[in-house]
């Protein structure tokens, strides 16, 4: 783990540790390095997107039908308070 310090993701690290890991380096490059955060912040989004796709894509692989509201776990992922 790159810091011991609470973070805006650290409730990611149920779903996937680079997520975790993302989001830590986008908050320590912010101050000094906003571009590198930016970078950071899209590597983490991209990520997402493919854990959130997973799951579709496994069940169209395979010729299922699927429910995209079950399929895809959105909702635990986003952490909103």
């Amino acid at each position: 783990m790159i810091s011991a310090c609470p973070s805006n993701f650290s409730h990611l690290k149920a779903h996937d540790e680079q997520l975790v890991r993302l989001g830590l380096l986008a908050e320590r490059y912010f101050p000094g390095d906003p571009n590198t955060s930016l970078l950071k912040l899209r590597q983490l989004s991209e990520l997402l997107a493919q854990l959130i796709a997973r799951p579709v894509s496994a069940a169209a692989a395979t010729g299922d039908r699927i429910l995209v509201n079950r399929a895809v776990p959105v909702m635990p992922l986003l952490h909103v308070t």
